[in-house]
């Protein structure tokens, strides 16, 4: 019985557990858009996230402006070139494909080393793109914005912690009348 008891109780133990797996982007096909074309260019328009600079942003008949660099739940935007950059064409960056299906953009952080204008209200986002408004905002050589995006995991597949609880004491509990059936 003591047996019984103990396997049913490490049974139930472990289902109470849950995963702690951290979203990422690293290893997905990121894709990146800027309006207004053809005066902005992303450069190139879908990139393998991993270690370096993911794209490009240039603006026609220049060098680049800005590299967008992806992290595993990162968007690093740094000002390239020499000068200062004035931005009010309606310039609106989008990058796609983030996250695999069982996770999603829940949220987003900024912290910004430079650039004038640009706030947390110029980023949305959906389940699985960013969009970042740089319209009205100005950057010189050097500033930077680090995105920081928060995920979740949302798989259907995965059942929720409480439920295993639940079959893990419900098979100990069958386990247990059994064994005293057969007594």
């Amino acid at each position: 019985m003591k047996r019984l008891v103990t396997a049913a109780l490490l049974v139930g133990g472990f289902l109470i557990v849950p995963s702690q797996a951290q979203a990422s982007m690293i290893g997905f096909t990121a894709n990146c858009s800027i309006t207004p074309t053809p005066l902005w260019v992303c450069s190139p328009t879908t990139a393998p996230v991993g270690a370096g600079v993911e794209f490009d942003l240039i603006v026609q008949g220049t060098d680049d402006f800005f590299d967008v660099d992806l992290g595993a739940s990162t968007i690093l935007l740094t000002q390239d070139s020499t000068g200062g950059l004035s931005m009010g064409a309606g310039e609106l960056l989008v990058l796609s494909n983030l996250f695999g299906p069982g996770e999603q953009i829940i949220g987003a952080g900024l912290v910004v080393t430079g650039p004038s204008g640009f706030t947390l209200g110029d980023i949305s986002f959906t389940a699985h793109s960013v969009s970042i408004d740089l319209n009205n905002t100005t950057w010189s050589s050097g500033n930077s914005a680090l995105i920081t995006l928060e995920t979740a995991l949302v798989s259907s597949e995965v059942p929720e912690p409480a439920t295993l609880s639940l079959l893990g004491l419900g098979l100990a509990g069958a386990a247990v009348v059994r064994y005293r059936r057969r007594r």
